[in-house]
């Protein structure tokens, strides 16, 4: 059987790398059940980089030979292999971490800032030795010797004949440019496609909804007087929309004329909570006729009575009563009463 340097330095994929940290475990001789209580210790005289495991299940998870070609936790590799290594004497842990942080990198995951990338030797190419060899001149037939050349410019010298952009200098400033382009777009995308378990999906962009029987008017923009809150504030609703669905244009038809509390005039009140016996938390104010865009509904939110006139359909009237709320993307991201909503459709996707 190979030994764990073998089948490291031939580690091109997660699945050779996992065998070489199991053939490591083994050679070291670290008793399994005794692998938490050495985390806590190394972990301790590096708290800002290791952290300890209590059970044994880390490390069965990250030895397991059932285990399908996944990249493992650095984090977790580092620990194990200083783990070995202090089990066999070894004194320089770290230089001895940063051969599997090597192969880490190698097989495509990324060990971190402390162990970055070994700088690559090169070393100038050799100008082959003058042989003292000779031509004949063509036209007194004597043989004279080969002129030696000069010497090679040294690299990233301008040479004579060579157009200024071919220059080495030049060429090395093109290749930064490009790198750091790369690298700033990198940084970008990875932003842009962080998962925060509690951020908004991105929510389709708002039109003009279809008008509908009962919309008696009002301004098509978006609430320019807030009432506890600021329209172009987000607050993040607590239910995550469903997988696959867009967001749908609608518009406040209808708003309360008074009955269940609401106000006398055509104002539509949002809010950050839709679920009964909560506080409504922050509230925006809506005109009748305001456009939105909402995603998903949920059902067995606070109940929303219409007053008795209400000029909506009895459709919209249930589910006002049933407690449905349509979660909004845009303007603001918060829960909308139903009963005051057109979206051209009987119903949505539950959230």
């Amino acid at each position: 059987m190979a030994t764990w340097r073998e089948q490291l330095d031939q580690a091109q994929g997660w699945k050779e790398y996992r065998q070489a940290l199991r053939t490591l475990r083994e050679t070291a001789g670290v008793p399994f059940d005794k692998l938490p209580e050495r985390s806590r210790d190394i972990a301790r005289r590096h708290p800002q980089h290791l952290r300890s495991y209590d059970s044994t299940n880390t490390f069965s998870q990250l030895l397991d030979r059932r285990l399908p070609d996944t990249r493992p936790e650095w984090h977790k590799v580092e620990l194990l292999v200083r783990i070995c290594a202090e089990h066999q004497g070894i004194e320089d842990t770290t230089s001895f971490a940063r051969k599997w942080a090597d192969a880490y990198r190698r097989c495509g995951g990324d060990p971190g800032e402390r162990f970055p990338p070994q700088p690559r030797e090169t070393s100038a190419p050799v100008a082959p030795p003058v042989t003292g060899a000779e031509r004949t001149d063509v036209h007194s037939g004597e043989k004279e010797p080969l002129p030696v050349p000069g010497p090679v410019p040294p690299e990233g010298d301008f040479v004579p004949g060579r157009p200024w952009w071919k220059s080495k200098p030049a060429l090395a400033t093109a290749t930064v440019l490009v790198l750091a382009a790369v690298v700033l777009g990198s940084m970008k995308l990875g932003t842009l496609l962080t998962d925060d378990d509690t951020a908004m999906p991105p929510s389709g962009k708002a039109g003009t909804p279809t008008p509908t029987a009962g919309v008696t008017g009002g301004s098509s923009a978006p609430p320019a007087s807030p009432g506890t809150g600021d329209a172009t504030e987000q607050s993040t609703p607590a239910n995550t929309s469903p997988p696959g669905v867009s967001g749908v244009d609608a518009a406040f038809a209808w708003s309360n004329d008074g009955g269940g509390g609401g106000s006398q005039s055509d104002i539509v009140k949002v809010s950050s909570s839709y679920r009964k016996g909560e506080d409504p938390g922050k509230t925006w104010d809506f005109n009748r006729g305001d456009t939105l865009v909402v995603q998903c509904q949920v059902t067995g939110g606070r109940p929303v009575k219409a007053g008795t006139a209400y000029p909506g359909p009895d459709t919209a009237r249930e589910r006002g009563l049933q407690g449905i709320w349509y979660r909004m993307t845009s303007p603001v991201q918060a829960w909308a009463p139903a009963v005051y909503v057109d979206t051209g459709r009987d119903s949505l996707p539950a959230c």
